[in-house]
């Protein structure tokens, strides 16, 4: 028997977040959450009036061509997921079946 851990849309709906799933390179540095600066660098001076830009684009620690692959995984409720942030996406876990209207395709 299976358990919904949380539940959300594939679609942005008013009260919805994002959640994303973000690995950079080939390392076991995984996130999954709404933050999509988790796992970028640290700006240099948070305090500072020219304080520095946050990268998305970069990951924390690793030279400067490796970059991170994010998957978007639906939208949902702030909180509503936030076990999922210790768990490891399988892209293969599920068949891809696309549903209209309940029936299967």
């Amino acid at each position: 028997e299976k358990t919904f851990i949380c539940s959300g849309f594939t679609t942005p709906q008013s009260g919805h977040r994002p959640l994303f799933y973000i690995t950079c390179s080939n390392s076991s540095v995984t996130y999954a959450g709404m933050n999509p600066y988790a796992l970028a660098p640290t700006p240099n001076n948070w305090t500072s009036k020219k304080a520095s830009p946050l990268r998305p684009y970069a990951c924390k620690g690793k030279p400067t061509d490796i970059r991170p692959r994010w998957k978007l995984l639906g939208y949902f409720r702030k909180g509503s997921c936030d076990s999922v942030q210790t768990f490891t996406f399988n892209p293969d876990f599920c068949e891809r079946r696309i549903s209209v209207q309940g029936k299967k395709e």
